[in-house]
């Protein structure tokens, strides 16, 4: 499910122009590693620039709201490398994702 619903999102992103009309947004492969936290937390890291999905109850990697909030964190820094370094901006960096 996690490596459907990114590329659905970046078949979204690019249906709007995003990567012709437009520069493209998070313009590559996305990495996406799952079951990789023991316990219920997905996150986007910037060092790796990868997304990692954790498990405990329904894993997150099943859950497409899940998915496509961590990969809009992944569009986020493609955009703004960076961001959501204040207890604002990080507020900011989660409405983006949702």
């Amino acid at each position: 499910m996690a490596y459907f619903w990114v590329n659905e999102a970046q078949e979204y992103l690019q249906g709007l122009g995003f990567g012709s009309e437009l520069p493209g947004a998070n313009d590559r492969v996305q990495p996406v590693r799952i079951n990789q936290w023991g316990a219920d937390n997905s996150f986007f890291t910037d060092r790796k620039a990868e997304i990692r999905f954790g498990k405990g109850g329904v894993d997150d990697a099943e859950d497409a709201e899940v998915v496509v909030h961590e990969y809009g964190h992944a569009v986020h820094h493609a955009q703004v490398p960076g961001f959501g370094s204040s207890v604002e901006a990080g507020s900011i960096g989660e409405a983006f994702g949702d």
